[in-house]
C-alpha cells in the first residue's frame, strides 16, 4: 500500500464517521424535540416546553435532511438516502400540520428505526470517492 492510497483511505473513514455523527445527532434531536412537544396541561412551562421541542424538531429535521443529502453526494443507493430523510420530511410535517398531539410520539416509534435502518444501510453501501486525477 502506497502512502497515498492510505491518506485517501483515512479521509474517506473521516468522512463516513461524520455523516454517522451528522445523522445520529439530527435523529436524537428529532427523538428529543417529539419528547418535549407532549403535554397533558397547557400551563406556561408546558407550552414554553413545546416550543422548545418545536425548535429541536426544527433543527433535527435540518440536520437529518443535510445527511441525506450527503449521503446522496457519498454515492449511496437512492434508497438509502430516502430512509435518512423520512424521519425529517415526516416527523417535521407532522409537526407542522399536527402541532402538539400524540401522534408525533406514534409516528416515531415508526419512523426511528427507518433512520437508524437508512444509516446502517449508508455506512456498509457507501462507495468511496475518485480522485478526479484517476489515483
Amino acid at each position: 500500500m502506497t502512502a497515498l492510497s492510505w491518506s485517501r483511505r483515512l479521509r474517506w473513514a473521516g468522512l463516513l464517521i461524520t455523516w454517522s455523527a451528522i445523522t445520529v445527532v439530527g435523529l436524537v434531536l428529532l427523538a428529543k424535540g417529539v419528547q418535549r412537544t407532549g403535554y397533558f396541561e397547557p400551563t406556561g412551562e408546558a407550552l414554553e416546553r413545546a416550543r422548545v421541542g418545536d425548535l429541536l424538531i426544527f433543527a433535527g429535521s435540518v440536520t437529518t435532511f443535510a445527511a441525506a443529502c450527503w449521503a446522496w453526494w457519498m454515492r449511496t443507493p437512492i434508497w438509502v438516502c430516502v430512509l435518512v430523510a423520512t424521519p425529517a420530511v415526516l416527523i417535521g410535517g407532522f409537526t407542522l400540520l399536527y402541532g402538539g398531539s400524540v401522534f408525533l410520539e406514534l409516528s416515531l416509534l415508526v419512523i426511528l428505526p427507518v433512520g437508524l435502518g437508512g444509516l446502517i444501510s449508508g455506512l456498509t453501501l457507501a462507495r468511496p470517492l475518485r480522485s478526479r486525477s484517476g489515483f
